[in-house]
């Protein structure tokens, strides 16, 4: 059966690259803030609390 229409909207916020991941691991080995790594990494403090409340869920 082939779809004519697409209804799934495309998700409008960017995430983490690899990159800044790794980075991410580094400020925290550094003890940086959230506010002082958003700054660094050039993302808003919420979208950084996020992705570290992400990475030490992994542990």
């Amino acid at each position: 059966m082939e779809q004519l229409n697409c209804t799934t909207k495309r998700s409008k916020y960017k995430h983490f690259t690899e990159r800044q991941r790794y980075k991410l691991e580094g400020y925290l080995e550094l003890k940086l803030s959230a506010k002082g790594i958003a700054k660094r990494l050039n993302k808003h403090k919420a979208t950084v609390c996020r992705e570290i409340k992400r990475q030490t869920e992994w542990f």
